[in-house]
C-alpha cells in the first residue's frame, strides 16, 4: 500500500481535536492498493492565546526499505503531550536518510475530564506485513472524548532460522472527555454564614489531578481577586 509522507496524515482545524483515526483502503485515490487515513474531529472549548498548541515528535528510528509493521511499536505517539491537552494532527516523516519519526501536535482544552486507555484486538500480520494490517486496527474513542496518544504494539514470538515469522499487534490507545460546555465563573453577593455547614464556603480552582480540576476554600475573598 502506498502512503505519503511529508504530509499530515490526520489533521484537524483549529479548535478541534481528534476522535476517531482509521486506516483504509480507498481507490478514489487511483488504485484499489491505495490507503488514506481517514478520521473524525471534535469540536473543543475556545482557548486563551497564552495557552497555545505544541508540536512535539516520537525519537528518529531507523528503518528500512522492507520493514515490518511491527517495527512501528518504537513510536509512542502523544507521549509528550503536556497534561491538559489531546491531539489535533499527527504525520510519519522522515528525519534522517533511511530514518522516521512521528511529528504531533497536543492542544490544550478547557475543562477536560479524566482519561482512560482502550486496546484493539490482537491482529496477525505475517512475515511480509505491510500497511494494510492497519486496517484491522482503528482507534475509536468514546463520544465527546479526544484522542491524547497512541501506541502500536507488537508481539513476535522467536522462531528457528529461516522460519516464517508470526508476528502479532494492537493499538493502546488513551481517550479524553472532552467538557460539553466553557467553564465559567459567577460572582454573587456577600457569603451567609450564619447556619451554613462546615463544607460550605467559597471554593477556587488550584490545579487539576488526571485532568480533574481541585478546588480549595478561601473564606470570604472572590476568586477573581485570587487571580
Amino acid at each position: 500500500p502506498y502512503t505519503t509522507l511529508f504530509r499530515s496524515l490526520s489533521s484537524c482545524s483549529a479548535q478541534q481535536v481528534l476522535s476517531n483515526v482509521a486506516f483504509q483502503q480507498d481507490a478514489s485515490c487511483g488504485n484499489s492498493d491505495f490507503f488514506r487515513y481517514k478520521y473524525t474531529c471534535s469540536n473543543i472549548v475556545a482557548i486563551g492565546v497564552t495557552a497555545a498548541c505544541e508540536t512535539k515528535n516520537t525519537r528518529c528510528v531507523a528503518q528500512t526499505k522492507n520493514a515490518h509493521l511491527w517495527e512501528l511499536d518504537k513510536h509512542d505517539v502523544g507521549a509528550g503531550c503536556p497534561t491538559g491537552t489531546v491531539m489535533q494532527r499527527f504525520r510519519y516523516k522522515s528525519c534522517r536518510p533511511n530514518s522516521y519519526m512521528y511529528e504531533y501536535t497536543c492542544c490544550p482544552v478547557q475543562g477536560l475530564g479524566s482519561c482512560s486507555n482502550i486496546e484493539s484486538e490482537w491482529g496477525e500480520v505475517g512475515e511480509h506485513s505491510d500497511l494494510a494490517a492497519l486496517g484491522n486496527h482503528r482507534l475509536e474513542c468514546p463520544r465527546d472524548h479526544g484522542l491524547r496518544r497512541f501506541l502500536l504494539e507488537a508481539q513476535v514470538p522467536e522462531v528457528a532460522k529461516d522460519a516464517q515469522l508470526q508476528g502479532e499487534v494492537r493499538y493502546i490507545y488513551s481517550c479524553c472527555a472532552l467538557p460539553f460546555a466553557p467553564p465559567v465563573e459567577l460572582l454573587t453577593g456577600p457569603l451567609e454564614t450564619k447556619g451554613r455547614e462546615s463544607w460550605e464556603g467559597v471554593y477556587c480552582p488550584k490545579g487539576r489531578t488526571e485532568g480533574i480540576p481541585d478546588f480549595e476554600e478561601i473564606g470570604r475573598a472572590s476568586c477573581r481577586e485570587r487571580v
